[in-house]
């Protein structure tokens, strides 16, 4: 799923694709952020391991997920086991992380 909101640029990552790795290489993080986190999450917690991905071109932003089926249709995003922040490569423009995490939340409601 992708969303185009401005010039910014919003998808999902699966965790088997090689772009959340790819990704993780530039910038700084933990194991939380890791897709292997994320997959043992999904046994734990239930749920479909995702990062939302936002790019204005210059700079990203990804948020790991669990997208968990809540019944009648319905679903929640949350991180797995409180961790898992989202993280920013390099030294971002003012307003992007602001930009991307409004992105990010659109990307998820459709």
């Amino acid at each position: 799923m992708t969303l185009w909101e401005g010039l910014v640029h919003a998808n999902l990552f699966r965790s088997d694709d090689a772009e959340w790795r790819d990704l993780l290489k530039r910038c700084w993080h933990d194991c939380h952020q890791k897709p292997g986190w994320l997959r043992a999450a999904e046994h734990a917690d239930g749920g479909i391991a995702l990062a939302v991905h936002v790019s204005d071109g210059k700079h990203e932003l990804l948020v790991p997920i669990l997208r968990r089926e809540l019944g009648a249709g319905i679903w929640d995003a949350t991180s797995p086991y409180g961790y898992a922040g989202p993280v920013v490569t390099g030294a971002a423009r003012d307003g992007f992380a602001d930009e991307a995490m409004q992105a990010a939340v659109s990307l998820l409601r459709e």
